[in-house]
């Protein structure tokens, strides 16, 4: 995965420390990470050192520039996930992103370039000023997660949102060396840690060591950890409070172990806190800690249980809290043993890393857009349906686009799958649905648009050349490659279609075959009329297709009547047709097996939702069409232990394989058909079973649905990993 931190400046910060420590987790993980901000600082090398590639928006002058800058990064280095923390970097990240998904941009940038539309996430470390406030609630939705160090800030920013997730900060145990101290009678040490900004409140841990009783006060040591801009007025206030002497500003502190271990008490006076990072740090290595009771504090520490708070802005309630320490100094102890108890049971960093790297990979679980000319229950249609449940099941992201609201549509929404109808099937709908489609995929930011049937091909693929989003296509049939032309990747379901399009000039490096496939188990193998069909003296011969010329009922019917013509035929062969279509072309078949008076013996069963439960008491389906790519209901037979009497023409033969010698006949040829039927219902019942035994192996080791999906899988990653 590709991750772009964003953050305002790389100085010595709570933010910039868990950025750090964000990138070094996902450098562990096998991440490739960047890093853009707004303008540099003393923590540059700590990320320099990781080998980060590190932007500086600085030298592009002011906001607008700025942005210009983050979109030139992101066309360039393509992240999967841009995560912003602090305000500034935030609203420019969202400005970024909104200006890139618009469809002006990629005009702009050409027609079918592959804009990068990485996630945002956005980072909320702390309270910002009112207007700040005002606008992270108006503009939160740009982002697709929103984190928070905290529950407070969680309430304070989005109370009540789903789009946010509290994912505390911690901090690396494995650097926390503890050593205990007792308090000393001839000196205390107190000391802070973090930036030298008001909203820290070192102008309040002064002012509370001011008010300490004198013979108490004389005792104290305080040390002030970390550079900021308030250092020159608290070196003054000190002055004022005649501190100087027992006040050390120790700068940046490179050693923070050390820095902790030399102190008794840790205080945290901030005005409002986040989370308060370094509390953490001081509570891990069995520190005495009090800390304000501000913002996210009180989440860590439990007053009187692993810590002391006292009142926010309250310089005597931090001096009591203090008194109170070195007149309770048994308790105090105890007390510091639960803070580092509490701090490794749940402060480490691995855990805050493991989470948001958790949450970036539910954002980034691949977006599939599944489009269809169709929505009827048709071969094709029933491998769009495996598609978009197999994918589901993986945690795919996936929506469907179907034409009209039939069976297909029913089936998804039973599934969970969000889907809406377009007009495809018709030329004019199909061009009227074109900008409703490119809409679509730009709000929907899909990463694989996936089109099947003619037009529902060429209109999904047309749509994802102008957003800017890779394609494919799947091949149900022997077609014209125009339908195809704007598409990334063909997909064809046998190797006849492929060969038909190789044939057409496609390019055959653009060409995958991946075969239908279906499950495949034991107790799919049916034992029932199939195996024993002279029990009653009635043979029944099968066929599932819609009602058109094309799949060859009209010759299925004259081989029926061809075998119940014969006098050395010993059963009563009858004809069952399943499937809906053309009801001109249902009266026309009518009127045939009336001519040839097998009327009584053929029966139109209509749609069937569950065919193969029919197909259990048929002996044999019969697939006599004059064009056929690589049917499913061939596999659903053969899978059944129903033999399968087939055209040679398509993807046929590589379905039915050895079998194919025998069980394949020429297309419009009534008599071969026949000939075919009258040599199965002659057969034995060794043979017979023999034969059955035959197809269902094939199926079972060359269509499973598992290899199928698996390789559909390996085309969308292929595409994928070219964005």
């Amino acid at each position: 995965m590709r991750i772009l931190f964003v953050i305002n400046a790389l100085t010595l910060g709570g933010a910039q420390m868990r950025v750090l420590d964000l990138v070094r987790g996902m450098f562990k993980r096998g991440d490739q990470v960047a890093l853009a901000c707004l303008r540099g600082g003393e923590m540059a090398d700590d990320f320099a050192e990781l080998g980060v590639d590190v932007f500086n928006l600085e030298s592009w002058s002011g906001n607008l520039g700025a942005i210009c800058g983050l979109i030139s990064i992101v066309i360039s280095w393509r992240p999967d996930i841009v995560h912003s923390h602090l305000f500034a970097s935030t609203t420019l990240s969202r400005a970024a992103l909104l200006i890139l998904r618009l469809p002006l941009f990629r005009l702009f940038f050409g027609f079918g370039s592959r804009v990068s539309h990485p996630m945002l996430v956005s980072t909320i470390h702390g309270i910002e000023k009112s207007r700040y406030w005002f606008m992270e609630r108006l503009f939160s939705g740009l982002s697709h997660k929103i984190i928070s160090v905290s529950h407070f800030l969680s309430r304070h920013f989005h109370d009540g949102s789903e789009k946010i997730a509290v994912i505390p900060g911690g901090i690396d145990l494995e650097q926390c060396h503890c050593f205990r101290k007792p308090l000393a009678d001839d000196q205390i040490v107190i000391g802070t840690l973090g930036r030298l900004s008001r909203v820290k409140g070192i102008d309040i841990l002064l002012g509370a060591v001011a008010l300490l009783e004198p013979c108490l006060r004389r005792k104290i040591i305080v040390r002030i950890g970390g550079p900021g801009p308030e250092a020159d007025n608290l070196l003054e206030l000190a002055g004022k409070l005649n501190l100087l002497s027992q006040v050390e500003f120790s700068g940046q502190i490179a050693d923070i172990d050390g820095f902790m271990n030399s102190l008794d008490i840790f205080v945290m006076p901030s005005r409002q806190e986040g989370q308060g990072l370094s509390m953490l740090e001081a509570m891990a290595r069995g520190r005495i800690v009090i800390a304000a009771r501000a913002g996210g504090i009180p989440e860590h520490l439990i007053h009187g249980k692993n810590g002391l708070l006292f009142g926010r802005e309250n310089s005597e309630s931090l001096a009591m809290a203090m008194e109170w320490v070195c007149s309770n100094r048994e308790r105090a102890q105890e007390i510091s043993a639960e803070a580092r108890r509490s701090a490794c049971s749940g402060g480490d960093r691995k855990i805050m890393v493991d989470k948001v790297r958790a949450l970036y990979g539910q954002l980034r679980s691949p977006r599939l857009l599944l489009v269809i000319s169709s929505g009827s229950m048709g071969g094709g249609e029933r491998n769009f349906l495996q598609i978009a449940c197999h994918f589901k099941s993986l945690g795919w992201k996936i929506s469907a686009v179907v034409t009209g609201s039939g069976r297909l549509m029913s089936a998804l929404i039973d599934s969970g799958i969000p889907v809406i109808s377009l007009p495809l099937e018709t030329p004019l709908g199909g061009l009227a649905s074109l900008p409703a489609l490119v809409r679509l995929v730009c709000a929907g930011r899909y990463d694989l648009i996936h089109g099947h049937l003619n037009r529902g091909a060429l209109i999904s693929s047309l749509a994802a050349a102008i957003a800017g989003v890779p394609s494919i296509v799947t091949v149900h049939g022997l077609n014209r490659k125009v339908y195809y032309r704007f598409a990334d990747r063909v997909i064809a379901v046998c190797q006849a279609a492929a060969d038909n399009l190789i044939e057409q000039s496609l390019p055959e490096g653009f060409i995958r075959v991946v075969q239908n496939g279906v499950a495949v188990s034991d107790e799919s193998f049916s034992d029932g009329a199939a195996c024993f069909p002279a029990s009653e003296g009635k043979v029944v011969f099968g066929m599932v297709a819609r009602l058109h010329p094309n799949k060859g009922h009209e010759t299925a019917i004259r081989a029926l009547a061809i075998v119940a013509a014969d006098g050395k035929c010993p059963f009563q062969c009858e004809l069952q047709i399943v499937g809906e279509g053309d009801s001109d072309y249902q009266r026309k078949l009518e009127m045939i097996a009336t001519d040839l008076g097998v009327s009584e013996r053929v029966h139109f069963t209509g749609h069937s939702d569950d065919p193969s439960r029919l197909m259990q008491g048929w002996k044999c389906l019969l697939i006599p069409s004059f064009q056929e790519a690589f049917p499913f209901v061939a596999l659903e037979a053969l899978s059944s232990g129903v033999a399968v009497i087939g055209s040679r023409v398509g993807g046929l033969p590589e379905i039915l394989g050895d079998d194919g010698d025998t069980n394949l006949v020429p297309a419009g040829d009534p008599a071969s058909l026949a000939r075919r039927m009258m040599e199965i219902l002659k057969m034995g019942e060794g043979d017979f079973q023999a034969l059955r035994q035959r197809g269902f192996k094939r199926v079972a080791e060359n269509f499973s649905i598992g290899e199928s999906m698996a390789s559909i899988e390996r085309v969308y990653r292929e595409l994928l990993s070219c964005r």
